[in-house]
């Protein structure tokens, strides 16, 4: 009896000490979380260069089709003839010989290419846009090599819809401003001050939306997609209704769910819901009355309800007759 209370006594004291470390170890992490980094440095403010050069959204409006740039084989496009031909285009605006942000932002692009239900060259397209006067076709065409390489669908197909361009100073200006993406060249460095933001066109050339460029969300460039396709190219029932639910919104600079949407699918598919049932139940009666019918009916002899057998017309009996 002894040696059991000693035994439960430990167990008692081990298990106290144990709750006692893991709450002393949660304390520590939770500190340890909270505590700011001793070199977080927390800017107020943006550095200089980076100054007034927030996206300016412009959902709605159409930008300038008759630009020519040049792609990465070298040859003269308009820009126009990657639309009006049904299909959604996301617009990308990098320099080549970027440092940092603008491969990271082709990378995030491709990561999220590779997560969607939709074959780039057939549902959408993909234009990607030099505003560096001082990048070449060459570099376009490696760029292109490179990222198309990490493609995990139909690389034929996607190769005519996933294209790389240079171009004049002129003509990048116009476009970054048609569609509110600011840039400015830092003579210091030697390099370009921009954002990071992907634009997404309607199949005719109006802005549809836009998405973070560094961004690694796939569901919200699918849904970009549905919104400036006008659901044309939903290949599930879930597309439908991601496309009927989401909207663009300038405010928060990013696609949200819409309540209104939302409730109005929940009735329909509730009216829906109960319209199916009356009719199941209705059906189910209708059965169940025919086979009480068949129950309680009482079976008719053979031959119930005919006329006894005779002559039709009577005749005199020859023993009637008078000779």
């Amino acid at each position: 009896m002894r040696k059991r209370k000693a035994q439960n006594a430990k167990r008692t004291w081990a298990g106290a000490m144990l709750l006692r470390s893991a709450c002393a170890l949660c304390a520590l992490s939770f500190a340890l979380w909270a505590a700011p980094a001793p070199a977080q440095v927390i800017m107020k403010e943006p550095p200089a260069p980076l100054k007034d050069l927030d996206l300016i959204q412009k959902p709605g409006e159409r930008i300038p089709l008759d630009l020519e740039f040049t792609d990465s084989s070298g040859r003269a496009v308009k820009l126009g003839q990657y639309f009006n031909q049904g299909k959604p285009v996301v617009l990308a605006l990098v320099y080549y010989n970027c440092p940092m942000m603008c491969p990271l932002m082709l990378s995030r692009l491709q990561e999220r290419l590779n997560g969607i239900p939709y074959a780039l060259g057939e549902d959408f397209g993909v234009v990607v846009i030099s505003f560096d006067p001082r990048n070449t076709p060459k570099m376009a065409a490696e760029n292109k090599a490179a990222y198309l390489a990490g493609y995990n669908k139909n690389q034929a197909i996607a190769d005519r819809g996933w294209t790389f361009h240079v171009s004049g100073p002129i003509n990048a200006r116009k476009l970054a401003d048609a569609v509110g993406f600011p840039y400015r060249y830092v003579e210091e460095t030697g390099e370009y001050a921009h954002g990071a933001a992907l634009t997404v066109l309607t199949p005719d050339g109006r802005i549809s939306g836009y998405l973070d460029g560094l961004g690694q969300d796939k569901g919200e460039l699918r849904i970009a997609l549905l919104q400036a396709s006008e659901g044309r190219i939903a290949k599930t029932l879930a597309d439908f209704f991601l496309h009927r639910c989401y909207r663009y919104d300038p405010a928060s600079g990013s696609y949200t769910i819409q309540a209104f949407r939302v409730m109005q699918i929940g009735g329909f598919l509730t009216v829906m819901a109960v319209a199916t049932m009356l009719a199941a139940l209705r059906a189910g009666e209708r059965a169940r009355t025919m086979l009480r019918a068949r129950g309680a009916g009482i079976p008719q002899p053979s031959g119930a309800g005919v006329p006894p057998a005779g002559p039709a017309f009577p005749h005199s009996s020859p023993a009637g007759r008078t000779a």
